[in-house]
């Protein structure tokens, strides 16, 4: 009996005598348990810490402290639409704003590129290089590129980022016109007569590659000095100045201080400026200066007859006399009347204005 009794008394002291692997495993487990608990504690008191720091400044603050609350930046207002090109070897970039571009294989006079992003067909240069070729891409805001014309014909925007057919315009020109889809500008090449062929087909590849991205919501830049935005602000006690062209496209240039208009020579003025074709407003220039005051205008004639522009001007004391010059290349005199104030009229679309003074020295103005 005494061996059964060992026997049972060792079944009953094993587990408070539990060997080394069971011992090691409890060990663990509580060192475990002990890591956790210590985490929690931690975890609690940086909850409490950031409730404390972002609560208790709110509830102790003066009432005359507004309560500050952080705010994520409002988005940026998309750009306006912009032009999206690439150039072969040799081409320069010689304007690129937003939907209007010029490029070309020589530099131009600053007059020869305004007259190239009108993208007019019956364009006359005065300083192409014989050898050169011209991209560009804008719109003169006195035509339309689909529809009819004046006679009834048909006008054709062209092929839509390509070159249509070419037409050959003063001084040998060569000129190819395409289209921008969904945009009021479109493209023109324009190639001196002893322009190589392989810079012609470099043309039609910067055509190709031009697109018209990021139409956005920009706000409208403020008008400048001189256009005829101004005419709200302006005083309604007008006078006759100067008048020029001859029929029904004869128009009357009014004008008080700093402001000027113009309206058909039949009509009769009116108080609040219906019948106002252009102006605007702008101070004399120096003495042997000349500015356009806003843009040109249509003045249609005799029913059936091709439409004459007109534009206003203001020039310094010593201007003794004002030509103005068309995209075609004709001019004519314009008409001068007092404190500067003047006024063209003329068939076909004007686009500069030449100001000469006493000492025979000339000035030019652009006509948008």
């Amino acid at each position: 009996m005494t061996d059964v009794a060992e026997e049972l008394r060792s079944l009953l002291d094993y587990p408070a005598n539990a060997p080394e692997p069971v011992e090691e495993l409890h060990r663990r487990v509580g060192v475990r348990r002990r890591r956790r608990a210590r985490r929690r504690s931690l975890a609690a008191g940086l909850a409490a810490v950031a409730m404390s720091i972002a609560v208790v400044p709110i509830l102790h603050r003066a009432d005359d402290q507004p309560t500050r609350i952080a705010t994520v930046p409002a988005p940026a207002i998309p750009a306006g639409p912009r032009l999206e090109y690439s150039l072969p070897e040799g081409w320069q970039t010689l304007y690129a704003e937003g939907n209007r571009l010029a490029v070309a294989t020589d530099a131009l006079s600053d007059r020869d590129r305004e007259l190239a992003l009108l993208t007019r067909s019956d364009a006359s240069f005065r300083d192409l290089p014989p050898d050169a070729v011209v991209v560009a891409v804008g719109a003169d805001p006195l035509d339309v590129k689909y529809g009819t014309n004046w006679d009834g014909s048909v006008i054709n925007a062209g092929p839509a980022y390509g070159l249509g057919p070419e037409r050959v315009l003063a001084g040998g020109v060569r000129f190819r016109k395409g289209d921008v889809p969904q945009s009021i500008v479109q493209i023109a090449s324009y190639a001196g007569p002893d322009a190589p062929a392989s810079r012609l087909r470099e043309a039609e590849a910067v055509a190709a590659s031009i697109r018209l991205v990021g139409a956005g919501g920009t706000a409208p830049p403020a008008p400048p000095a001189g256009s005829a935005s101004g005419a709200s602000a302006a005083p309604q006690a007008l006078k006759e100045v100067a008048r020029a062209g001859t029929g029904p496209s004869s128009v009357v240039l009014e004008a008080d201080a700093d402001c000027a208009y113009f309206r058909p020579a039949g009509s009769q003025p009116h108080q609040q400026g219906h019948d106002r074709l252009g102006g605007g407003c702008g101070t004399r220039p120096a003495p042997g200066a000349i500015a356009t005051i806003g843009s040109a205008v249509l003045v249609w004639g005799e029913p059936g007859t091709a439409p004459s522009s007109a534009t206003a001007m203001r020039v310094g004391p010593d201007v003794k006399s004002v030509s103005a010059r068309t995209a075609d290349g004709r001019t004519f005199p314009a008409a001068l009347g007092a404190t500067g104030w003047g006024v063209a009229v003329g068939p076909g679309r004007i686009v500069g204005l030449t100001a000469i003074d006493s000492a025979g020295r000339q000035t030019e103005s652009f006509v948008p």
